[in-house]
């Protein structure tokens, strides 16, 4: 198997043995002060994550240079201690930081997994690649890289399954008998991860990105990675432009892709329906039309805090008298009930439910703005919104409510 450069030289286990020893007390002490001081907070906004573990491996990186266990390290067992750091702290605290609460990381990967799935009957002549190269031991173990990414807890072990991938790409390009250079490189990387269909996809993406040792994504580590968000964009617009093929053959198959991944499409009508007849009195060039990013799905780091929600009507309560004028109650949002009520593993799924924003674009848009692009964004928000009534339903019936009042 392909491995990064410098990838054999790094010993988890090393670090742990270093760790265990009575002069490392002290650093212990801090790390896992620092593990239980993040557990006992408030949720923090996905920045806020990023910010503080950044800063901690920062300044606890600083202080392995000067500790005596590796007080006459070389410089590759201080970048050992480094990568055994990150690993260990990020192992510790990956339920809270990977697809942390205040994000809108699950809904993304929903969306994403549905657009890859609508996307399955792309094949290697319509990115203009060989088909020769899309087959094989090298072609497997590539989308397998991909794939296996979700099943690490490290950042740094999550960009070596990026980089093994790419490495078999570039393996695959100089190995071919075909006439390949650099520039088949990102369509082949782009059309594997249409077949591999990788899970969490954007949310191992957002993980590397936010948790990884930043120096760690330079240099060719940092091209490969760029490489693969690059991809991943480009499926998120791909459209009949960005494809060498027929428009009708297109649209056929893109209708085909629909109905394989929207099953409760008929549930949505008249939205749905409405939608479809507006893409039918388009012609197929304005159909295939990509949607800009920021339109379709936000890849950036916004802290994604919920909206204050409307007062909830509380039923059973005592009427007041009419006579006597009633000071108006303050709002009281839902999420703080939810907290008051209990701390389960049920109502904690509400509330995390709860702090999911809507998909901004769908807020303000009405059906002429929607094109073929938007329906697995559009699904993927539905289904949330089913999802979280159902919760709620839960949570009243727990407390004793009326739910039909």
């Amino acid at each position: 198997q392909i491995r990064p450069p410098g990838a054999s030289s790094f010993s988890f286990q090393d670090f742990l043995e270093k760790m265990k020893r009575p002069s490392s007390f002290e650093l212990v002490r801090s790390v896992k002060t620092f593990i239980l001081e993040q557990s006992s907070r408030r949720v923090l906004s996905v920045a806020e994550y990023e910010r503080v573990i950044q800063e901690f491996l920062e300044t606890t990186i600083e202080q392995l240079a000067t500790h005596e266990q590796w007080a006459e390290a070389s410089e590759e067992e201080l970048d050992n201690a480094a990568e055994g750091l990150e690993k260990y702290l990020m192992n510790k605290m990956y339920k809270s930081c990977f697809q942390p609460v205040s994000s809108d990381d699950m809904q993304i990967d929903q969306a994403l997994g549905d657009r890859l799935r609508m996307f399955s009957f792309v094949k290697p002549e319509h990115l203009e690649i060989p088909a020769s190269l899309c087959q094989g031991d090298s072609f497997e173990q590539a989308k397998n890289e991909l794939c296996k990414m979700d099943a690490y807890k490290a950042p740094r072990d999550k960009m070596v399954c990026v980089l093994n991938c790419c490495k078999l790409i570039n393996s695959m390009l100089q190995n071919s008998n075909k006439e390949t250079g650099a520039d088949d490189f990102f369509p082949l990387l782009v059309f594997i991860t249409l077949m591999a269909r990788p899970p969490n996809l954007n949310s191992n993406i957002k993980f590397i990105r936010r948790f990884r040792n930043p120096i760690k994504l330079q240099g060719e580590a940092g091209y490969y990675f760029t490489n693969l968000e690059g991809a991943v964009e480009f499926i998120q617009t791909m459209g009949l432009k960005e494809l060498k093929i027929d428009a009708h053959i297109f649209e056929e198959e893109l209708n085909k892709g629909l109905e394989s991944i929207s099953p409760m499409l008929g549930d949505l009508d008249p939205l749905v329906e409405g939608g479809k007849k507006a893409l039918e009195a388009q012609q197929p060039s304005t159909i295939q039309q990509s949607v800009p990013t920021q339109s379709l799905i936000d890849f950036s780091s916004g802290d994604g805090r919920a909206p204050v929600n409307p007062p909830l009507n509380m039923p059973n309560q005592a009427v007041p008298n009419q006579s006597v004028p009633q000071p108006k109650p303050h709002p009281v949002p839902l999420q703080n009930i939810v907290r008051r009520a209990d701390s389960g593993s049920e109502h904690q799924e509400l509330l995390r439910a709860l702090n999911e924003p809507p998909v901004a674009k769908l807020v303000s848009c009405n059906i002429e703005d929607l094109g073929m692009a938007d329906i697995p964004v559009l699904l993927a928000d539905y289904k949330r919104l089913a999802g979280l009534v159902d919760k709620m339903r839960t949570f009243f019936e727990h407390q004793g409510f009326d739910y039909n009042g």
